[in-house]
Parts: structure tokens; C-alpha cells; sequence
């Protein structure tokens, strides 16, 4: 995703440090948004969500207070500081039953995209930083590199811990989309997945092959009519040379088909919307199952099953749009068939 096409709607910043300096700190009002405010969040979000741990996930059916606060989000029933306030202390009384986690400032964020309004719950772990500063001494000048404390991650360092919960639950039934990477050696893995957010993983990887080749193939026949032969020829062997790879970068596959910029929009927009992982192994089984025929329906009981290894051979002339005066448009096919017999009932 593009981070220019993301627009922050809203933000506000707490303080989550039980056992550190920080402390415990509610903000009383939301955070002045600026450019450089909102392009660190721009940053941020963007670079998650294309981050291939990101993955699809669901409240898992326990009673979870974190979900009730997503709910009145949606619903519109309160106020946007009142509801982040409450997520960091949800975030609070986990982490300080556990000096094992580490303390953070909690970002609450609104943003829109060409995907809808999405709300951002993000951990930003304090770290460390230098800058430069220039000393006077008998000596002489020098620059000497001083220490800052407590410093959030930029917009070029990736989060450890996110969440991102989209106005609307998608059809597909997965309630955010979960970055959860796990340092090295750590003791408390998954309290905010489990503990803090309550939730599950939505997607394997055998769901998201199939999801992939169903969203590719649904556009592929609502914009059939619009492309030429060329292109929508392209469109359909670049959804079956996708399949024979090991893993696949979404936006980079649509970003490099040769399609028109407006049908690329139309495929971003479906594959956004339906997979929550950008990037994911395909499954073998699943993809081989889904290349070896190709099938083909129609008005009237028309149906039309073919082994994918003589569909060249048997399909003389692809399916074409073409426009007839008494049925306006209709799908035009040649076939050479040997031995073709009628069955009976």
C-alpha cells in the first residue's frame, strides 16, 4: 500500500509503563496532527500492513473488553479519546502483572484509505538514540554523540506489535489485521495476541491460495468486457503462471501486470479488501487443485469442464465479448472435441 494514500483522521498518544520511568499517562486530548505526524503514522501503518507477518485475524469467542471497545468504535457510540484511553488500560493491567514486558507509548489512530476507515492500535517500544552535539572546551571544539532516552521508533524502523480493525468487517469474516513479531528470546510471546487483543489467527495459507485465484478470477470476469483480447488473455495465464509460484507478493503482482492502470485499481481494491495477508506462501495441494481443470458456466445449464493440459488443444478461441443485437453481449467460444458423444440422464 502507498502511504500517500492513506489519510489520518485522528490520533492520540498514551503511556503504558508500569515498571519504567514513563509510567502509567492517559492523555486528556487527542494529538495535534501535523505533516510530520501524519506522515510518521502514514509510515508506520503502510509499512505493517505490507510487512509479511502481518496476517488476518478474529476475536476468538472469549469476553473480550478490547472487542467491545472495536464494537462501539464502529457503531459510532462514543467518543474516540474515551475509547483509546480505555485500550491502554485495558494494555495496562496486563502489562503490570508482568515486568517481563516491556513498558511502551500506545498510539490510537483513525485513518482512510481507498479500503475504508480502519482504527490503528500500534506499540511503540521506546529505544535509544544519539544525536550530535558540538562541546567547547580549553582544548578545542568537538561534536560528541549524547544519548537520548525513551525514544519512539521513527518511521523507518519497523513495529514489533500492531493492530489495525477496519470500519466494516470484511465478507471474508476476519475482524484486524495482526503484526506480532516476537524478539529474540522473549518470555511473554503472544500476550498481544492472546492476552491484550483476544484473538486468533483467520488465514492459513491454503485459504489465502484460494482466496487469491477466487477475487483474481471473480475481476478477471467483471472486467472481462472491458479489456481486449490481449489483456484479458494476460489476465487469465498471469493467474495461473501465479499459482506454480512458492510464495507471492500481492500489490507486486498487480503492480507489474500489463493492464490498464484503471483495471489494476479495480484488481488492488478486490485483493485488499479480501486478503488481509499481502504476502503469503501459496499451498501446492490447493493451487494444483485449482489449475488442473478450468471451468466455464453459463445460462441455461451451460457447463464446461477441461483438463488444464489439452485446454489449448480443445479451445480453438477463447472466451470473447462479443455483442449481439437481440442478447446485447455474449460470450463467443470455439471448440475442437474428437470423439464428442451426447449422454444420457
Amino acid at each position: 500500500m502507498n502511504s500517500s494514500s492513506i489519510d489520518i483522521r485522528w490520533a492520540a498518544l498514551h503511556i503504558v509503563d508500569p515498571h519504567g520511568p514513563g509510567g502509567f499517562q492517559l492523555s486528556d486530548r487527542e494529538l495535534a496532527l501535523d505533516d510530520a505526524v501524519k506522515l510518521f503514522f502514514r509510515d508506520h501503518i503502510s509499512r505493517s500492513l505490507a510487512d509479511p507477518a502481518a496476517k488476518g485475524a478474529r476475536f476468538d469467542g472469549r469476553k473480550s473488553p478490547l472487542k467491545s471497545v472495536v464494537g462501539q468504535w464502529r457503531q459510532g457510540k462514543r467518543q474516540l479519546l474515551e475509547l483509546s484511553r480505555e485500550a491502554a488500560q485495558l494494555l495496562y493491567s496486563i502489562v503490570r502483572e508482568d515486568r517481563r514486558i516491556s513498558g511502551s507509548v500506545v498510539a490510537v489512530c483513525e485513518s482512510e484509505d481507498e479500503t475504508g476507515t480502519s482504527l490503528g492500535l500500534l506499540k511503540l517500544d521506546p529505544s535509544r538514540a544519539f544525536r550530535p552535539r558540538v562541546q567547547k572546551t580549553p582544548q578545542g571544539t568537538y561534536v560528541e554523540l549524547e544519548s537520548l532516552q525513551n525514544v519512539v521508533p521513527s518511521s523507518g524502523d519497523r513495529l514489533q506489535k500492531c493492530a489495525f480493525f477496519p470500519r466494516k468487517t470484511t465478507r471474508l469474516g476476519h475482524d484486524m489485521v495482526v503484526l506480532d513479531r516476537q524478539a529474540s528470546g522473549e518470555e511473554t510471546a503472544q500476550f498481544f495476541t492472546e492476552k491484550f487483543l483476544c484473538a486468533i489467527p483467520h488465514f492459513d495459507d491454503r485459504e489465502l491460495t484460494q482466496r487469491f485465484y477466487d477475487t483474481v478470477l471473480t475481476s478477471y470476469n467483471d472486467l472481462r468486457a472491458t479489456l481486449s483480447r490481449t489483456q484479458a488473455d494476460h489476465l487469465r495465464d498471469s493467474l495461473e503462471a501465479a499459482l506454480q509460484q512458492e510464495s507471492l507478493d500481492v500489490d507486486q503482482w498487480v503492480e507489474t501486470r500489463r493492464l490498464p492502470k484503471s483495471t489494476k485499481q479495480v484488481l488492488r481494491s478486490a485483493l485488499h479488501l479480501n486478503l488481509p495477508a499481502k504476502t503469503f506462501k501459496l499451498d501446492e495441494p490447493v493451487a494444483q487443485k485449482l489449475t488442473r481443470v478450468r471451468k466455464f458456466r453459463g445460462d441455461g445449464g451451460f457447463v464446461l469442464v477441461l483438463n488444464s493440459s489439452v485446454y489449448d488443444q480443445v479451445m480453438v478461441e477463447p472466451p470473447s465479448i462479443v455483442f449481439d443485437e437481440k442478447d446485447g453481449a455474449v460470450t463467443r467460444i470455439r471448440l475442437r472435441v474428437a470423439h464428442l458423444r451426447e449422454e444420457g440422464q
